[in-house]
């Protein structure tokens, strides 16, 4: 799935292309809501940043992996690609209405994704089975988040209560999408066992994971193609640390059954014990820290919105801030609708 970030931000503001099919697989589990009082909204704020391993987990699956490769220009314009994605992953989640639009939009746009991988077999990115895979990473962050950076996950008993909590609202948020959850695991317990499962047993070193991973073995910061190649080569000198501390950050979420496997051994980054003591640095400062900012910085403009409309961070920087959004929304739509009214009198003219 590529998308531009205009797009994203397009969707996320409810305007969602109408015409587009309604998948309506058979589904047998039953979630709890996605409301202001969802322990997985809590956790996929701004935070789903530090989150990039799931990208490359993503790609390890081979159908996916074969998408990506097939149908994407990710390699192209990475950072685009990448942001707009997860703007429209997110405004699924959030949103009630628009996040069911946002949702079918998604699988309609991944309908088209199918060919055959390298050894002749039918891939498909609605294959049940690999879209199950795929969608799960984004749980995986999301506990994660929970796991690493929120202090509430020090309590035995509270972290296993929300982390139960969180999966129960997650299989409603996967649903939105309309691809059956027969292969999705009924609750979290049986989401560690698929999980573990899969990072062992069912990945592999894709060409689409092999070139993501070579960008953080070479600290390269993924500039778009249209960059010329010296003034990449030029910038990426500055920039060669700080690509550098992002890639520990990936490898630090990196499931460890991916990162001590020694057959991908030649195709992984180094990561030593000395950038797991950096991660585990940048984890506790976030987690003593995050949780003080203001809810403007911790949340995307139109997840804070959703926010508070269920009664949540309605502060007065806040408010501001939503309110500046929505009047930036209305220009641009007022504007493309005047664009639209000449463009008609023009071709009537």
């Amino acid at each position: 799935m590529s998308h531009s970030f205009g797009e994203a931000i397009r969707f996320a503001s409810g305007d969602v292309p109408k015409g587009h099919p309604n998948f309506n697989g058979k589904m047998h589990l039953e979630g709890l809501p996605l409301d202001g009082n969802s322990e997985l909204l809590k956790a996929m704020d701004n935070r789903m940043m530090f989150m990039g391993h799931i990208a490359l987990v993503q790609v390890m699956q081979p159908h996916t992996g074969a998408g990506v490769a097939n149908h994407s220009d990710v390699y192209d314009n990475t950072l685009a690609r990448l942001g707009g994605s997860i703007g429209m992953i997110t405004a699924s989640a959030f949103d009630g209405e628009n996040g069911d639009k946002v949702a079918q939009l998604i699988t309609s746009l991944h309908k088209p994704i199918h060919g055959r991988l390298p050894d002749g077999m039918l891939y498909s990115a609605l294959n049940p089975k690999s879209w199950v895979e795929t969608h799960l990473t984004f749980f995986q962050a999301a506990e994660q988040i929970f796991l690493r950076f929120d202090p509430r996950s020090d309590d035995p008993e509270l972290r296993d209560s929300i982390l139960e909590q969180m999966y129960m609202e997650y299989i409603t948020w996967y649903q939105r999408f309309g691809i059956t959850d027969e292969h999705l695991p009924e609750n979290y317990g049986e989401f560690q066992d698929f999980w573990k499962n899969m990072v062992t047993n069912d990945l592999t070193m894709t060409d689409s994971a092999k070139w993501g991973f070579s960008l953080l073995k070479d600290k390269k910061f993924p500039f778009p193609t249209a960059v010329p190649e010296l003034a990449r080569r030029a910038m990426n000198i500055p920039l060669a640390e700080p690509t550098g501390f992002v890639g520990k950050l990936i490898m630090g979420g990196m499931p460890s059954e991916i990162r001590n496997n020694p057959d991908y051994a030649d195709d992984l980054p180094r990561f030593t014990k000395r950038d797991e003591k950096l991660v585990k640095l940048f984890d506790s400062v976030v987690k003593k820290r995050w949780q003080h900012l203001p809810a403007s910085v911790r949340y995307p403009v139109n997840d804070l919105k959703f926010m508070q409309q269920h009664g949540m961070h309605e502060g007065a920087s806040e408010r501001v801030m939503v309110a500046g959004w929505d009047g930036v929304n209305m220009a641009i739509k007022a504007q493309q609708s005047l664009s639209r009214t000449i463009k008609s009198l023009i071709r009537i003219n």
